[in-house]
């Protein structure tokens, strides 16, 4: 990120640079073009204003940028109120550049998709965007991009469906819109890149331009609408419009959405472009889309694993083998989490200061320690401290661990933790300290009453020890990691899973899975394996205790507990300095506004996150991002989700989209990559998550995600 200079500063230098003579001339107006800041326009003949009675100021790209320069400050990165700044830094300043292309400049029916990759326009707004934003001087950086491309793509299937629904017509749009998400992912992935989280990117929908009486095709009105915004009788149920919408949010796009704004006295009778009074709409979407921009934090993706050990504790690694393996995983932090009880002062002392001595701008490693209790083979009463300064309680000098505070002694029974309200006191001395409690490997024993911030939905290390024992048992290997992870998945579900019937060696049918579990682990000295909380064998008929992470999410909804639960994925590695390290095969995506220390608990503790095995996904509900809540204030939550394996030989088997514990919507969409946007009527006050499975057809392996919630408020 470019460090920015301050405002004496850069007027200064714009003094020495234009004394020097690089560039033109300074004047009145302000300093020379090439250092000032910049909007950026691309698009087809609606960019360059064709129907607007003056292109050059009635079309909605000068329109815009007339608007902006009331908005932006050149002397910061992100956009502010000019009421300070000097008149020389007024609309005057901010350059335009427009690389739309129309009229007798564009190809025949116009700019498309394809036409502004293999034409130039977008490689002229690369290498401007790699001039301005790839130089050391933030003052003269590209600060919006506006885009407007597909219209001309879609146009070109009306031809072919004036006739109604042939198979000609269904066709067509389906050749249509597979060119326009891949060439519009590539197109606004480039933009992006090139343009950096600081530049406010705003793509626009497309009115329907068929709406004008005096169009010859204003009888074929609604079928303008069905290829821009979806027609069931059509095969689509989602237009061109939806497209935009979903990949613009999946590379954190501002949309301008003027679908519906335009009437018939908006637009010319040329079946395409709009007038003045058109243009003048949309020049109002675009400014309300970077007012939201601008009012909303910029979040960029990184990825971290929460949970591992040095060679202080139990691991085999130090901080810089973590990094190493964290890095070749593309991992851009870590948590590095010793046992509490295997720590003295020094040792703390020294894992801070390795932990400080691995991180750089690029790179987050963090110092953290884990709360062990003695529970049983499953480990259920084991807490993660982030953010916390020291792991001991009261006096440093007696290294005392939460754990022999408030201890959790071995249960002979295996029926849990033996003092769960001490439990509840590990998570009152971490907040106590500032720092955020995790519960981990939970096997969906977290009680409310322990009041922690986050649970371990999956546990790598966890999920690996249970398929090595289910081995041991003479279960085969596939079937001993489906158990491994049925048994990790009480975490998310509870009791759903003990009923089914599973084959045990040994018994001559299927039994419950609860029973199962029972035989597996009794002969387990002293009975630590009766994990379910029975002495003796249990009727499978009896409900347990285990709690769903749905179930703790819903008792925040309804008021039960004051704050949410949220669900994390961590390796839990101790090999981490071996060549088969696990560390980064269990990882959480984090929407930050900035990779530091702060900001990365903050997005911690808000829920900003996803927990995954392998695909990335994002979530928003009416625009508010995973951990938020959207205020629903109509009765309808649009949903937006972007899915992707992130693997070349993987694809995407199964999507939930789940409400208030329920599937609403099960998907397979066979295919890498998947996004779309709905909408759901809402009554109630509740959540949305997302549950992702993809398989990766070269490794003959499953991988999992799981969103955290966005929540619901109905007034």
């Amino acid at each position: 990120m470019k460090k920015l200079l301050p405002l004496t500063l850069m007027l200064a230098a714009v003094a020495i640079l234009a004394m020097k003579g690089e560039g033109s001339s300074a004047s009145a107006t302000g300093p020379p073009v090439e250092i000032r800041p910049e909007y950026l326009a691309l698009g087809d003949s609606l960019a360059v204003g064709i129907g607007a009675s003056d292109p050059t100021s009635t079309g909605y790209v000068p329109l815009f940028h007339s608007y902006l320069g009331d908005a932006v400050d050149p002397g910061r990165a992100k956009p502010a109120p000019l009421s300070s700044v000097p008149d020389a830094f007024n609309r005057k300043f901010l350059r335009l550049a427009n690389l739309g292309v129309g009229g007798e400049g564009a190809p025949p029916g116009g700019e498309t998709t394809d036409s502004m990759i293999a034409g130039g326009q977008l490689d002229a707004a690369l290498a401007e965007l790699s001039a301005r934003n790839g130089n050391a001087r933030p003052v003269d950086d590209v600060r919006v991009v506006t885009l407007d491309i597909g219209g001309n793509d879609m146009f070109a299937v009306v031809p072919d469906c004036m006739g109604g629904p042939t198979e000609e017509c269904t066709d067509a749009i389906g050749t249509a819109l597979a060119t326009i998400s891949a060439n519009f992912d590539f197109i606004l992935s480039e933009l992006r890149a090139a343009a950096g989280p600081d530049t406010t990117v705003i793509v626009m929908t497309y009115y329907n331009p068929l709406v004008n009486a005096g169009c010859q095709l204003s009888p074929h009105a609604s079928l303008g609408d069905a290829l821009l915004e979806g027609d069931p009788a059509l095969g689509l149920p989602g237009g061109l419009n939806d497209l935009i919408r979903t990949i613009a949010a999946s590379h954190g796009a501002g949309v301008a959405d003027v679908f519906g704004l335009l009437e018939s006295a908006d637009v010319n009778p040329d079946c395409r472009h709009a007038n003045d009074a058109g243009y003048e709409i949309i020049a109002d979407e675009f400014m309300a889309a970077f007012e939201k921009a601008s009012a909303e934090p910029k979040f960029t993706l990184v990825y971290y694993d929460g949970h591992m050990h040095t060679t202080r504790s139990d691991g085999s690694g130090s901080v810089a083998d973590i990094k190493a393996t964290a890095q070749a995983r593309d991992l851009d932090a870590v948590i590095v989490t010793d046992h509490c009880k295997s720590l003295t002062q020094d040792k703390w002392k020294s894992l801070v200061k390795e932990t400080r001595d691995a991180s750089d701008k690029d790179f987050l490693a963090l110092p953290g320690f884990e709360v062990t209790g003695s529970d049983g083979i499953f480990n259920r009463d084991h807490f993660l401290a982030y953010n916390v300064s020291d792991p001991f309680v009261g006096d440093n000098a007696l290294e005392l661990c939460p754990e022999e505070v408030w201890e959790s002694p071995l249960n002979p029974e295996g029926t849990g933790p033996v003092y769960p309200e001490n439990l509840t006191a590990w998570a009152d001395y971490i907040h106590s300290r500032g720092g955020i409690a995790v519960h981990n490997h939970t096997s969906g024993s977290t009680q409310l009453s322990y009041g922690v911030n986050t649970i371990e939905i999956y546990n790598q290390s966890h999920v690996d020890d249970i398929a090595s024992y289910a081995i041991g048992l003479g279960i085969p290997p596939q079937d001993a990691w489906g158990f491994a992870m049925t048994i990790n998945n009480f975490a998310i579900y509870g009791e759903r899973d003990l009923m089914m019937l599973v084959d045990f060696p040994g018994a001559p049918t299927a039994i419950p899975l609860r029973l199962a579990l029972y035989l597996a682990t009794q002969a387990l000295p002293p009975h630590i394996g009766q994990i379910m909380g029975w002495s003796d064998p249990p009727d499978p008929n009896l409900p347990g205790d285990l709690n769903s992470w749905d179930e703790l999410l819903m008792a925040y909804v309804d008021g039960t507990v004051d704050t949410p639960t949220f669900g994390v994925a961590n390796s839990d590695a101790h090999n981490t300095g071996d060549p088969d390290s696990s560390v980064g095969l269990a990882k959480n995506g984090l929407y930050v506004e900035k990779l530091t220390r702060d900001d990365f608990y903050k997005a911690i503790k808000a829920g900003r996150s996803f927990a995954t095995t392998g695909p990335s996904l994002a979530l928003d509900v009416n625009g508010e991002f995973m951990g938020d809540t959207a205020a629903i204030s109509d009765g309808t939550a649009e949903l937006n989700l972007s899915v992707d394996s992130e693997s070349p030989t993987a694809i995407l088997v199964k999507i939930d989209v789940i409400k208030n514990g329920d599937v609403l919507q099960s998907i397979s969409p066979m295919w890498p990559t998947y996004e779309s946007s709905f909408t759901d009527g809402v009554g109630e006050d509740g959540y949305y998550r997302v549950e992702v499975v993809s398989y990766d057809l070269a490794s003959d392996a499953y991988d999992f995600a799981w969103s955290n919630p966005v929540f619901v408020d109905v007034p």
